[in-house]
């Protein structure tokens, strides 16, 4: 019979083992009052999902999900202090509680989880991307009220980037299509014009293409 220590016990308990951090088990015996540790008087709630991981599992397959997960839970430790607390709430949710209110402090904390996320997806081939919504408790006491308001900010950012991808993809569709028309007309002309003069087109369709690029590069920035 093998015995597991207190600490193992506390561990298996409140930890999720894949991510390494707290679980939702913890988070409810915190906000309840079941543990000696209590929530900040003065807080920042942060609450993280990933916008992609159906993406990811659909075209990479499962194992490449949880290694998303991974990374973002891993990035998460990175970029925080010890008196935070950092929840894996369930599956691609993540809460952080932030032991400060002040709205600069969690801007940058967001700003190092996004930057960790970016290197270890790089490294790993894969690409992540996060919403992320904030609520302070001078706001409200009332716990269930501030993960209400960060929820909906999270929500609010990923409504955006989906108007702001459709907007993008018209754009594109567009550029197509005139690339399509020029490409035409370059071939029509072939037969009737010299080559320097299709080479002088040519040069005039590579810089409007170049400052289209330019302006598609700077939206998605």
């Amino acid at each position: 019979m093998v015995l597991v220590q207190p600490q193992g016990l506390y561990k298996y308990a409140y930890r999720d083992l894949f991510t390494g951090l707290y679980n939702r088990n913890y988070w409810e015996h915190l906000v309840s009052g079941m543990l000696h540790r209590s929530i900040p008087k003065r807080f920042t709630l942060i609450v993280i999902d990933i916008d992609n991981l159906k993406s990811i599992n659909d075209s990479r397959g499962h194992l490449a999900g949880d290694k998303a997960i991974w990374i973002v839970g891993k990035s998460i430790r990175e970029s925080i202090r010890k008196q935070d607390i950092a929840i894996r709430y369930g599956g691609d949710e993540f809460f952080i509680l932030l032991a400060n209110t002040r709205k600069a402090v969690a801007e940058k904390v967001i700003k190092r989880i996004k930057e960790n996320i970016r290197k270890r997806g790089k490294k790993e081939n894969i690409y992540i991307e996060i919403s992320t919504g904030t609520a302070y408790s001078g706001h409200t006491r009332e716990i269930g009220k501030i993960i209400a308001m960060a929820d909906s900010k999270m929500y609010k950012e990923k409504a955006e980037k989906k108007v702001g991808a459709r907007h993008i993809k018209d754009e594109l569709l567009e550029l197509k299509q005139k690339i399509e028309t020029v490409r035409d007309k370059l071939k029509n002309k072939a037969v009737r014009k010299p080559k320097s003069a299709i080479d002088r087109q040519l040069m005039e369709v590579s810089i409007r293409l170049e400052s289209l690029v330019k302006k598609h590069l700077k939206d998605v920035q």
